[in-house]
């Protein structure tokens, strides 16, 4: 596993300082796109929320009421089979 340099805290503090003059005095029009591309993180992670919850639904509910259906399914014919079975008998 390689070491990180050990400037890299200092660089990253320098990154953040600077960031934060930029957003102090940075003009209007790039707080407005800042604030776009804001809303639009805001947006995909709602979408990304949205997505995990339908998974999570569909894995525990939807799978096992399938599931269910199909071990249903596959009962009855073996069912009918052996009474088919029976009937040549």
């Amino acid at each position: 596993m390689q070491r990180l340099p050990a400037r890299l805290p200092i660089i990253l503090a320098a990154l953040a300082v600077m960031l934060i003059i930029f957003l102090y005095f940075a003009p209007k029009t790039a707080m407005a796109f800042l604030t776009q591309v804001g809303n639009l993180w805001s947006i995909v992670l709602l979408a990304g929320t949205a997505g995990t919850l339908l998974w999570f639904v569909y894995w525990v509910a939807v799978r096992r009421i399938l599931r269910a259906r199909h071990i249903a399914r596959i009962r009855s014919h073996r069912l009918l089979i052996e009474a088919a079975h029976r009937d040549r008998e």
